[in-house]
């Protein structure tokens, strides 16, 4: 952070950023191990579908491709609920 402040916006995002590419996703390398990220790969994914115009008070316009965790393929489900 620059000294002065506790904002977000008083961040060095650009010192932020080499922190993630340099250290922060070199971590992630072993965050799950390698053959559950293969059966995460091997696992069918839900299809594409249009999102609704309005969700709330928000105005979308895209695809989406989701379900609720108790709906996905078990390999999904054991991961989410470790």
């Amino acid at each position: 952070m620059r000294s002065g402040g506790s904002s977000v916006l008083a961040a060095d995002w650009p010192e932020a950023a080499k922190a993630v590419v340099s250290r922060g996703w070199v971590r992630l390398v072993e965050a799950v191990a390698i053959p559950v990220v293969q059966a995460l790969v091997d696992t069918p994914r839900p299809a594409w579908h249009p999102l609704p115009e309005e969700e709330g008070v928000v105005r979308q316009h895209g695809s989406g491709s989701y379900l609720p965790v108790d709906d996905a393929e078990a390999t999904v489900r054991n991961l989410a609920t470790r």
